[in-house]
């Protein structure tokens, strides 16, 4: 069950004047984390791919030096999206025109698969902007939990919840550049890609692969999250502190997590989905690609056949990290808090914190971290087994077509 009580707040920004925490003046007495602790804030971390997504015109939101990503219907980003789209709905249109005309002209069947990918590549440009819309307020209230989570956390625990994936999301944005722009080979290796039609194939590139990257970072900070959140519990009992008041922030504490990671899921619910259903076709279209490439010669169409199988197999290992990361906090995180939370119990036998336990323990059951896909699915190591399942059965299926066409054509 999706958990969507994050977003009952009317406003859709954060600042850092207005929570619990403010950096401190006087920083003679403050050890070097607790002077960067601003810079440590989920926004500050992620800035280098929101400002990409932003150039990219599918995150049209202000963002300030300090505070979360703000959100205005009437700014100049708004203004430069939309302008944006435009272009790329005119790059879009001379691809599709030339696609249209190929499968027109051509009666094999794997060239009009071949044609069928290139349209859904070149497509996505104008499908994945519309979603990101749909997510757009969401995903900035997202930024705002992450920031209320951390100052909570610090309250809590006496510790800094330190991210650390700055140069990370700078290096992902760079490659995801380099691989966006690397899609020119279509235009020297296939000969019904016109000049106007490149851009919608360097967006498309450039922005599936910001937003896995912006996925795989989000999945490991929640990662991160959970296993400090563990430690820091358990280091808690170790040194035989134990109180009901102490279990109680704990609990309050763990209900945030749980929702941090459910909110991974409804920040970009619309778009994840999308994700998923293009990547499955996607890669089933890709694999019989490769099939078709590594079997029939050396024309350019069929190294490029070959080119984009291999790229889009690339993509499996990305999706294989989100879904293990997202396990990793649903399984190994909590049942670690369990495993000390019946540890209490076998020793203490005090009214107040067996009540707490209990009351923690319930709130574990009921508020399991979970990433839901629109309700639909959990993403864990079960989705990704499904998901290769799915693939090889559309992949037999598109062979099995392959195969009869052949047997007409004998006919």
């Amino acid at each position: 069950m999706r958990n969507t009580r994050m977003f009952q707040s009317k406003d859709i920004s954060f600042t850092t004047n207005n929570i619990l925490w403010k950096p401190s003046t006087n920083t003679k007495w403050l050890s070097k984390d607790e002077v960067n602790f601003e810079s440590e804030f989920y926004h500050s971390q992620f800035k280098p791919l929101f400002h990409l997504l932003r150039l990219l015109g599918v995150f049209p939101v202000e963002i300030p030096k300090t505070g979360t990503p703000r959100f205005c219907i009437l700014s100049p980003a708004v203004a430069y999206s939309v302008c944006l789209y435009l272009l790329l709905m005119v790059s879009f249109y001379c691809n599709l025109q030339e696609r249209m005309m190929a499968l027109h002209d051509s009666r094999n069947f794997d060239y009009k698969i071949y044609n069928v990918l290139h349209v859904s590549i070149s497509g996505s440009c104008l499908v994945v902007p519309l979603i990101m819309a749909l997510d757009l307020k969401k995903l900035v209230l997202y930024t705002g939990e992450w920031m209320q989570y951390q100052i909570l956390f610090r309250k809590v625990t006496g510790q800094l919840l330190v991210l650390s994936v700055r140069r990370r999301c700078i290096c992902y944005a760079v490659l995801s550049c380099l691989g966006g722009t690397a899609t020119i080979f279509f235009y020297f290796y296939e000969p019904r890609v016109p000049l106007l039609a490149l851009p919608s194939y360097m967006f498309s590139g450039i922005l599936a692969e910001i937003m896995v990257s912006y996925w795989m970072i989000t999945f490991h900070s929640l990662a991160l999250a959970g296993s400090k959140y563990a430690t820091c519990f358990k280091s808690k009992l170790k040194q035989g502190t134990v109180s009901a008041e102490m279990i109680g922030e704990y609990r309050i504490l763990w209900m945030r997590l749980s929702e941090l990671v459910s909110g991974a899921g409804v920040a970009t619910e619309t778009l994840l989905a999308l994700h998923v259903s293009i990547l499955l076709f996607g890669l089933v279209m890709c694999l019989y690609g490769l099939l078709f490439g590594i079997s029939d010669g050396h024309s350019s169409r069929n190294v490029t056949m070959t080119v984009i199988g291999v790229v889009g197999l690339l993509f499996v290992a990305p999706f294989y990290c989100i879904c293990s990361q997202a396990d990793y906090i649903m399984t190994t995180v909590e049942t670690k808090v369990q495993k000390e939370l019946h540890h209490i119990t076998t020793w203490c036998r005090r009214q107040d914190i067996q009540q707490e336990v209990n009351n923690f323990l319930g709130t574990i059951s009921m508020n399991p971290p979970v990433i839901s896909v629109l309700g639909f699915t959990n993403i864990n190591r079960r989705l990704f087994a499904s998901f290769a399942s799915a693939m090889l059965t559309y992949l037999i299926v598109l062979l099995q077509m392959k195969m009869g066409e052949a047997e007409s054509d004998k006919t």
